[in-house]
C-alpha cells in the first residue's frame, strides 16, 4: 500500500462527503488496490455507501442493525402517503442513535426502504471489556428508552450476527428487512425491544409443523360438527404467525399449504368444494393483503361459508332421502316384507342416515311411519266397502289378527265393527 492511499484514507476519516463524493473516492480507493469490493446492492439498484475509512479496508468485525418504528401510522409512511412523517421519524431516531452509540468503533447510518439501517465496525478487535452482543443490546435498549421517554415513540432494533466479510452486508440487510417487514405484516407484539436475527433464519421446528397439521385436522372436524371452530382457527393462525418464517412470502406459502390441506380433508369427508374458485380467491387475497389480519378475516369467513354450505347441503340431501323413502313406502304398502333396509336402499342412503332423517324431520321412526300409513290406508279402504281380508292384504299386514289388534288400538274399534257401523249408517 503506498503513502498516497494511506493519506486518502485519513482524509476520508476527517470529514463527511456527499453521496457523489463518496462514490468517486470509493472508486479511487478500489482502483488503487487499497480495499476489496464492499458495496451492497439492495432492492434493484439501491447502493449502500458508507465511509471507506469506517470499513477500514474490510478489516474488523461488522454488525448491521435495523431500527423500525412501531406505531399506527407506519402503514401510511411505508406506502408513501406520509413521506415527510417518515423522514421526520427517522431523523429523530438517527439523532438518538448517534447519542446512544459511543465508543472505540465507527458506524454509518442511512434510511433505506422506510427503515433506518446502521453499520457498526469494530476495528482490530478493539472493544471495551464487554462482548459485542451485550454492548449492542444495551445500546439498542438505550435507543428504545430515549425514543419512548422523549418522543413517545416505540422503536424496535433488529441486530444481525457479527460478520467478518463486508461483502455479505447485502444479504444480512435483506434478512433484517425481511424480519422487520414480517413482524409489521403480522402485527407482532414485542416482548423485547431488541430482536436478534440469526443467519440464516431457521424454519419452523418439526414439532411445531406437526402440531399445525393436527390443528388443520381438528379444525376440519369442528367445522363440520358445528363446534367452536373459530377458536381453533385463531390458534392455527397464531401458530403460523409464530412459526419463525423468514419472510412474508414464506408465511403466505405456509398459509396456502394449510388451506390446501383443509380443502383436501373436506373433500375426503364428502364435502364438494369449489376448489378452483376458492384458489383464485385465496391467491388474490395473498397477493393483495397488507396485514395478516386480512388473511385471518377471510379465513374465518371461509370456514363460516363451508359450515353453512355443509349444513344446507345436508338438509337438501335429507329432504331428498325423505321424499324418496316416503314415495317408496307409499308405493309398496302392500308388501308385508317392507323393511327399513329396503326403504334406505330406495332412498340411496344408509339405514342410520334414514333413521336420523325420519327422527329429525318427522319426529318418528321408519317402522312407525309405515304402520301409520298402513292404518290410514286401511281405514280409507274399509270405509269404501272393501272386505277386512282384502284390506289386510292390500295394506301389507302380516295377519288379520295383527290387523285387528293394531286397527282397534288406533281407532278404538275393529275393522269389522267399523264396516258394520258404516252399513247401518247407509241404511238409515
Amino acid at each position: 500500500m503506498n503513502q498516497a492511499a494511506i493519506e486518502l484514507a485519513a482524509q476520508l476519516a476527517d470529514r463527511e462527503y456527499s453521496l457523489i463524493e463518496y462514490r468517486n473516492r470509493f472508486v479511487r480507493m478500489q482502483n488503487m488496490g487499497c480495499i476489496c469490493h464492499c458495496s451492497a446492492e439492495i432492492d434493484m439498484g439501491t447502493l449502500l455507501y458508507f465511509s471507506v475509512n469506517d470499513l477500514y479496508m474490510g478489516q474488523g468485525t461488522f454488525v448491521l442493525i435495523l431500527f423500525s418504528e412501531v406505531s399506527d401510522n407506519t402503514a401510511e409512511q411505508e406506502s408513501g402517503r406520509d413521506v415527510y412523517g417518515r423522514m421526520y421519524t427517522y431523523a429523530i431516531i438517527e439523532d438518538v442513535v448517534k447519542e446512544a452509540f459511543t465508543g472505540h468503533y465507527s458506524f454509518y447510518t442511512s434510511e433505506l426502504d422506510g427503515r433506518l439501517v446502521m453499520i457498526v465496525n469494530f476495528r482490530y478487535g478493539l472493544f471495551p471489556d464487554r462482548s459485542i452482543v451485550r454492548f449492542l443490546d444495551n445500546a439498542c435498549r438505550d435507543v428504545h428508552e430515549k425514543c419512548r421517554s422523549r418522543y413517545d415513540m416505540d422503536v424496535v432494533s433488529y441486530i444481525g450476527d457479527p460478520i467478518e466479510n463486508v461483502r455479505t452486508v447485502s444479504s444480512v440487510y435483506t434478512k433484517l428487512l425481511e424480519r422487520a417487514t414480517l413482524h409489521r405484516f403480522t402485527q407482532h407484539r414485542f416482548d423485547d425491544a431488541v430482536c436478534h436475527v440469526e443467519m440464516p433464519s431457521p424454519l419452523a421446528p418439526p414439532d411445531r409443523r406437526s402440531s399445525i397439521e393436527q390443528l388443520v385436522q381438528s379444525l376440519a372436524t369442528s367445522v363440520l360438527a358445528g363446534a367452536d371452530y373459530h377458536s381453533l382457527a385463531d390458534e392455527l393462525l397464531r401458530d403460523l404467525a409464530e412459526c419463525r418464517a423468514s419472510n412474508i412470502d414464506e408465511l403466505k406459502r405456509m398459509f396456502g399449504d394449510c388451506f390446501e390441506g383443509l380443502c383436501h380433508i373436506f373433500g375426503q369427508m364428502g364435502i364438494k368444494m369449489k376448489t378452483r374458485m376458492l384458489r383464485e380467491e385465496q391467491f388474490r387475497l395473498l397477493y393483495d393483503s397488507v396485514h395478516w389480519s386480512e388473511i385471518g378475516h377471510w379465513f374465518h369467513a371461509f370456514l363460516d361459508r363451508t359450515h353453512n354450505e355443509y349444513i344446507e347441503g345436508g338438509r337438501r340431501a335429507a329432504r331428498r332421502e325423505l321424499e324418496a323413502a316416503m314415495q317408496y313406502i307409499g308405493d309398496n304398502l302392500s308388501d308385508p316384507d317392507l323393511t327399513i333396509e329396503k326403504c334406505a336402499a330406495a332412498a340411496g342412503c344408509s339405514v342410520s342416515s334414514l333413521t336420523k332423517t325420519f327422527r329429525r324431520q318427522l319426529n318418528t321412526s321408519v317402522a312407525k311411519h309405515i304402520r301409520d300409513m298402513r292404518l290410514e290406508k286401511s281405514l280409507h279402504l274399509i270405509k269404501q266397502g272393501m272386505s277386512v281380508k282384502d284390506t289386510c292384504s292390500s295394506c301389507g299386514f302380516g295377519s288379520t289378527e295383527t290387523f285387528h289388534r293394531l286397527f282397534k288400538s288406533r281407532y278404538g274399534i275393529t275393522p269389522g265393527q267399523l264396516r258394520g257401523t258404516d252399513r247401518i249408517a247407509e241404511e238409515e
